[in-house]
């Protein structure tokens, strides 16, 4: 039976290669997800533990315990929580970076030996610091020695810079306690042995850094133990803090949950619950999970439709084998061959292919999720950043899934052809039969259901928006709506085609010559075995035009939208000096007063195009007609200068945004206002209102225009509010001239608007502030802002998943039309040959196949280019509002490239021409003789 198998294979070895290629395709494809997912999580949780230790400076991945020994017996609370904090890493299961202890005494007055008469009364705090020694430096003096102890007995101590300021203290200074004894009662002395700073700023060692230790003085942590603790702890108070420290670069996604779980329990119900603070990384890890949640049903159901096509490309392949092959089976089954040997024998054949293809298929997944890593955005790869992928336990259980999956979709028809003997066969083609999926109407369900999807969406905004706030996966029917209604719309058209030709043979019955009339009779009455093919390519070009333009469309808006919100390449508010530090020691109440940096500076960046000044308070006010003062932002600009430092379509205007520059330049009073103001407030153009900034200093301002959009401002704001309910509140601006609110307001704080030349890159700008040591309160950068864009772990899955479907789906269709007419003209070969025989010429035979062609391939193309077209217009706003939420301010606008476009015509172009390329060449080659003695045969 091997041997049959192998035999047949090389008989068909097209076949045999057309369906590994399938199957190499879908397990690829289905391994590439659980393999991009993994990686993906474990760069984004990485991402978001790195992004708050660069924004806070503090270790994430740290848990800090705090008890306060109060003359504790046999110091056990101590030896407990000693216990605890070592157990704690397998506990959560994670890998020790540090653990650090730091014990303290209550402070206690002291006095200087001395006799310095600039030292007044000290109180100085006593304690230890685990592992001091291999990160501090020594600036003065020296190490405590190991004994900790001077040769007079006095305890060696370890003071900061800050300590040493604020004491004055001096290296060698010896210190008595006034009342604080060591166990034997005798007064403790200390002696400064040195002074110390962080090794590394950086290290995270320093959890409480030498600056907070203005009266510390450390002393040999050995020492201390041997002084205060075990059996001398119920003498003293002593607070003891334990950080446990874990290395988070080596926490894997999948390791998420059950530290989660394990930290909730030790803050909540462990008997250590009171000790222990609420670490930073359970906030971090709560975040990424309603994150990964998003991610990964979003990310699986876009795969759908690309594994849905797979395994229709094989159901293709096999079909059109086993169609090939009913009289061999027939035969077989006629001459004695049992139904199971004839499944076997597909059975083994099956199995041999899609082992060969998982071979094949594993390392392309690898490529693939690697391309799907490296999207940077539709089509367009960066691989600046690349995932460490591996292969889990999941990516085994999907290859095995779709290992399985290949096998019953090639084996499971050969249960209806193994039973199949000649008289059976015979029988079957005298019968026409309706197609199952017409009779029940599955077009028009596929379609119902679609549009009952499309329209929940647009009566479900709302709540649509919630679920994205709160990181909750979407509705599938959101998702799959788009490709159901390309199935119901691909199979109506299979439906009407063949009315569409019979209308067409009806109208010329009597004119056509015998060519055309023979192809028409040959559509007409075998048509429906070309459905598949027909289907099968409405589908792909369908589905890759709709992928093209939802990836177009989302990573477009997000990158405009994000453009919009930065305002310009750079944004810079410095921090201001004022008088409030003056006046609070003086007492006395002045007027608050800000002086200005130096303006100058900007001068000197040569890789900025130009620069202005802008006034932006987020906490002004202005005054409605009910004497109601409402809460409002603030924008003062330079009009010449802030035009040449930002754009706004004038798409997003009543007014053209240079025509209402203009108008506020010439009024001098003059303010533009949100459309806010005239919706929610009823005000017109023409009337006055009075504001104030955030000082609480008072202006006036004319009406000369309202503005639906302004560079920098969020026009709505979208929120959930305790109860979890979606509220959504207008927002208000006011820009007034900068000179103007200068005269009110005298000096105020601004931002500086930044445009860099084209072609520099942002990067000169964060080497000016540190050579000019510029004090930053706040900037933006657009060119990183944009990069976080496509950085994004949805946004970048997304565009990887839409490139790696669009790519497959492009070779789904070349290599799946190419090789049904490759069979369908062998399967043929017998018909041409009586025809040639009867006297046709092979100029006729060409235009059969051409007839042909138009009816089921053109007509098939032009159908999914239209239902593609259709569908994208449809249902790209439903992917865009998953993916924007209430971050998305401009108007949502369905973005369709021309070279997408260009790619997918081009490819259905070559493809149509390659295919009549071949057929001809077939056509060519056919030898009448072999046809008619196959035919006696």
């Amino acid at each position: 039976m091997f041997g049959v198998m192998l035999q047949k294979l090389w008989h068909k070895k097209w076949m045999a290669f057309s369906l590994l290629v399938g199957i190499t395709l879908l397990v690829a494809t289905a391994v590439s997800f659980p393999m991009y997912r993994s990686a993906a999580y474990n760069r984004m949780l990485q991402d978001e533990f790195n992004a708050f230790f660069s924004e806070n400076g503090e270790w994430p991945g740290k848990n800090c315990m705090v008890i306060i020994s109060k003359k504790d017996n046999g110091g056990k609370s101590i030896s407990k929580m000693e216990e605890f904090t070592a157990g704690i890493f397998e506990e959560l299961g994670v890998k020790e970076k540090e653990s650090i202890r730091y014990y303290s005494l209550a402070s206690a007055d002291a006095d200087s030996l001395m006799n310095r008469d600039d030292v007044s009364k000290l109180e100085i705090r006593l304690g230890c610091l685990s592992g001091l020694e291999e990160h501090a430096e020594i600036i003065a003096g020296t190490m405590y020695s190991e004994s900790g102890l001077t040769e007079d007995g006095d305890i060696e101590v370890l003071i900061s810079e800050a300590a040493m300021v604020n004491l004055n203290l001096l290296v060698g200074e010896t210190i008595e306690y006034q009342s604080l004894r060591d166990p034997e009662g005798k007064v403790i002395r200390l002696k400064i042995a040195g002074v110390y700073k962080e090794m590394d700023s950086n290290d995270p060692y320093w959890q409480v850094s030498p600056e907070n230790m203005g009266n510390e003085c450390l002393m040999k942590e050995e020492l201390f133990r041997e002084y205060f603790t075990g059996e001398n702890a119920s003498g003293y108070t002593i607070t003891c803090s334990y950080y446990s420290l874990f290395d988070y670069t080596q926490i894997d996604a999948s390791e998420v949950e059950h530290l989660v779980k394990e930290t909730k329990y030790l803050l909540d119900e462990s008997a250590f619950r009171g000790t222990m603070k609420e670490p930073a990384y359970l906030s971090i890890l709560e975040t990424f999970q309603a994150k990964q949640k998003r991610i990964s049903a979003t990310l699986f159901i876009l795969q759908i439709p690309v594994l849905v096509l797979l395994g229709a490309f094989l159901l293709m392949i096999s079909g059109q084998m086993y169609e090939m092959e009913r009289n061999e089976i027939s035969v077989l089954k006629s001459r004695g061959a049992s139904g199971g040997q004839i499944m076997r024998l597909y059975l083994y054949q099956s199995i041999a292919l899609t082992g060969a293809g998982c071979l094949f298929g594993l390392p392309l997944g690898r490529a693939f999720c690697q391309m799907l890593g490296a999207a940077d955005d539709f089509l367009r790869f960066k691989a600046s950043r690349k995932l460490e992928i591996h292969y889990n336990a999941e990516v085994w259980f999907y290859a095995l899934v779709s290992f399985v999956t290949c096998i019953l979709i090639i084996t499971i028809p050969a249960v209806k052809h193994s039973r199949v003997t000649i008289v059976n066969l015979k029988q079957q083609r005298a019968i026409k039969k309706q197609s199952w999926w017409e009779t029940c109407f599955l077009d028009l369900i596929f379609l119902a259901i679609s549009f009952y999807g499309y329209y929940n969406y647009k009566n479900h905004t709302a709540e649509l928006t919630e679920r994205v706030l709160r990181g909750e996966p979407l509705d599938p029917l959101l998702y799959i709506s788009s490709s159901l209604f390309i199935l119901g719309a691909g199979l109506f058209v299979l439906r009407i085609v063949p009315l569409l030709v019979k209308g067409i043979f009806m109208i010329g019955k009597k004119r056509w010559k015998p060519a055309s009339y023979v192809s028409f009779m040959e559509i007409m009455k075998n048509g429906r075995k070309q459905q598949f093919i027909m289907l099968f390519l409405i589908l792909t070009l369908s589905m890759g035009m709709f992928h093209a333009t939802v990836a177009r469309t989302i990573s477009q808006n997000a990158r405009e939208n994000r453009n919009y919100l930065d305002g310009a390449d750079l944004v810079l508010e410095e921090v201001w000096d004022t008088n409030a530090s003056f006046a609070s020691v003086t007492g006395e109440q002045t007027e608050l007063q800000y002086y200005e940096p130096d303006y100058g500076r900007y001068a000197s960046m040569t890789e900025a195009e130009s620069y202005t000044k802008v006034i932006y308070d987020e906490k002004a006010f202005v005054k409605t007609e009910d004497n109601i003062w409402q809460s409002i932002a603030l924008m003062g600009i330079h009009t010449k200068e802030f035009g040449e430092n930002t754009e706004l379509s004038d798409t997003l205007l009543a007014e053209p945004y240079h025509q209402l520059l203009n108008k506020l330049a010439v009024e001098p009073e003059g303010i533009l206002v949100s459309d806010s103001f005239r919706t929610e407030l009823g005000m017109k153009e023409g009337d006055t209102l009075y504001f104030k900034n955030g000082d609480e200093k008072e202006a006036k301002g004319k009406i000369v225009g309202f503005v639906s959009y302004w560079p920098g401002f969020q026009t709505k704001t979208i929120e959930l509010n305790e109860a979890g309910e979606l509220r959504e509140k207008d927002n208000y601006l006011i820009v007034a001239d900068y000179a103007a609110l200068r005269q009110y307001f005298g000096v105020t704080p601004y931002q500086v608007w930044i445009t860099v030349k084209e072609g520099e890159s942002t990067d000169f700008f964060y080497q000016w502030m540190e050579e000019n040591e510029v004090s930053v309160k706040s900037y933006t950068d657009r060119d990183r802002d944009l990069a976080n864009v496509s950085i994004d772990p949805l946004l970048q899955g997304t565009n990887g998943v839409l490139t790696m479907s669009f790519i497959v789906t492009m070779i789904l269709c070349a290599a799946g039309y190419l090789i049904y007419w490759i069979m369908s003209i062998r399967s043929r070969e017998l018909m041409f040959g009586i025809l040639r025989a009867c006297g046709m010429h092979k100029e006729e035979i060409f235009h059969m196949l051409i007839v042909e062609q138009i009816f089921s391939g053109a007509v098939s193309v032009f159908a999914g280019f239209g239902i593609g077209k259709i569908a994208s217009v449809m249902f790209t706003s439903i992917f865009q509002a998953a993916y924007a939420g209430a971050d998305q301010v401009l108007p949502v606008k369905m973005v369709t490239n021309s070279g997408d476009l260009a790619q997918l015509y081009g490819v259905t172009a070559t493809v149509m021409i390659i295919c009549l390329g071949v057929l001809t060449i077939l056509v060519l080659k056919m030898n009448i003789a072999k046809a008619l003695k196959l035919g006696e045969e």
